[in-house]
């Protein structure tokens, strides 16, 4: 199999990012855009001993379950997956995944049920970050193509509200306007490179990243004005080279600090920093689920790890437990002391400002193994010093929560003492031995359209 060789084949499954996979002779053929059954041309774009990675050329048979994606970047913007697959196969591809991890990466076998669904498939994403890139033809306002930092020119989003087109078409103008050196990725110079976006109940939270002073922002407050009653605007400082999208710096010039939301009778306020689910109807089922279970277990003390804004400890605080919340993330600490304050359940909620791997250990010192435990750790996982640390403390029951199958399962592996490390590998254990059992395990479709998905599970002592 050579590169750049047009070949003709039959998808035989999916992988975990969405792409068809092709099986043939000593080969797996990774297509993007594909679907199992399909007689597809493809054109071969990489050989790496018997790993090919190709480019879908024409689908010459189509399989039933296929779908006509509603955006005009689809297959050039990398922010979407599965447009072209129809909605309840990728509930159920999103299920299949989350098994196939436990499996493979934990050494789990467990039957996982179907992903609970989103009720809105498009137009759910209550936050926006999108870059800004000025090359030699001009300037560039979308998102990155697959794998690159190339961005791809858009107007609009099909996974936001119809918001999302008046952010673009708003800083365009002013861009042009006010002939704005726009940041390159080249040069490394200029001053815009992100727009990031929070939308709470129709009212917007925006954020210009910028590596130097932003010119005439009275100029984009007033074109701003234009399209949208309420918002706040903050101006970010960022200079560094990396993949993070914002410094440490907002300077709000306009607008109040925060949004209010309000959700299982608790309202909080969300600013710029602050975590939350990008999903609000999602998000509402699966913390449901949580305050199920917390309720049901008869602990007297929760740990909230990794907490964010203090939401859904406040949820658990609410009906009377003992619970310590804890993030590392300072405003987001500040707006969670605000929350247990203002709902008036501040007795019941302390908010720890700090790393988890070391607050959490001082806060089992004072809960005597009567505590469960809530982990919903960022997409690399839980630290494994603090996977170690709750292991040896021993909590009532464990709750996780995770948008990374493969960081879940392998963290679920080293709880279920399923896998070990050795050389910086995990391999299977010959005798797994745990005190722990999952007794329930649930995908949420919080990403629709995307290869993405939240999974919750309980872990029960034995």
């Amino acid at each position: 199999m050579e590169k750049n060789e047009i070949r003709e084949g039959i998808v035989n499954s999916i992988g975990y990012n969405g792409e068809g996979i092709i099986k043939e002779d000593n080969f797996v053929i990774f297509v993007p855009f594909s679907l199992p059954g399909e007689k597809i041309n493809y054109k071969v774009l990489k050989v790496h001993k018997n790993i090919v990675y190709g480019k879908l050329l024409e689908v010459k048979t189509p399989a039933e379950n296929r779908e006509r994606p509603t955006c005009s970047v689809y297959t050039k913007c990398g922010g979407c997956q599965y447009q072209h697959l129809r909605y309840y196969r990728q509930l159920k591809q999103k299920s299949l995944v989350v098994q196939d991890c436990l499996k493979k990466i934990a050494k789990i076998n467990i039957e996982v049920p179907l992903t609970v669904k989103s009720d809105l498939i498009y137009g759910y994403r209550n936050k926006l970050v999108i870059p800004v890139n000025r090359d030699e033809s001009g300037v560039k306002i979308g998102f990155y193509a697959c794998n690159s930092h190339r961005i791809v020119d858009t107007t609009d989003c099909s996974l936001h509200s119809s918001w999302v087109k008046d952010i673009i078409q708003c800083f365009r103008t002013y861009i042009k306007q006010n002939d704005v050196y726009c940041y390159s990725e080249q040069d490394k110079n200029g001053s815009l490179r992100h727009i990031v976006v929070r939308e709470i109940n129709g009212k917007f939270i925006i954020v210009a990243v910028t590596k130097d002073k932003l010119k005439n922002i009275d100029k984009l407050i007033e074109v701003l004005q234009t399209k949208f009653k309420f918002f706040s605007l903050y101006i970010n400082y960022n200079d560094k080279d990396t993949n993070v999208v914002t410094g440490e710096n907002f300077d709000l010039v306009y607008g109040e600090s925060g949004l209010k939301q309000t959700d299982f009778g608790i309202t909080y306020e969300v600013g710029p920093q602050t975590f939350l689910q990008v999903n609000n109807g999602v998000k509402i089922k699966l913390y449901s689920d949580i305050k199920k279970f917390v309720s049901n277990c008869n602990a007297n003390f929760v740990i909230d790890a990794y907490s964010g804004a203090g939401l859904l400890s406040s949820i658990v605080a609410k009906c009377g437990n003992t619970v310590h919340s804890v993030e590392i993330v300072k405003e987001a600490c500040e707006y969670a002391e605000k929350l247990a304050k203002n709902n008036g359940i501040q007795d019941n909620m302390t908010v720890h400002y700090g790393d988890c791997s070391q607050i959490i250990p001082q806060i089992i010192q004072g809960c005597n193994g009567d505590f469960q435990i809530i982990l919903d750790p960022p997409r690399k996982g839980v630290d494994r010093k603090l996977l170690s640390i709750i292991k040896n403390s021993k909590p009532k029951q464990i709750i996780y929560c995770s948008c990374s199958p493969q960081t879940l399962s392998r963290d679920l592996g080293i709880i279920l003492g399923t896998i070990d490390e050795e050389s910086g590998e995990f391999v299977k254990t010959d005798s797994p031995e745990s005190e722990y059992e999952i007794s329930y395990i649930q995908p949420y479709d919080m990403f629709p359209q995307t290869k993405h998905v939240e999974t919750l599970v309980f872990l029960e002592r034995i």
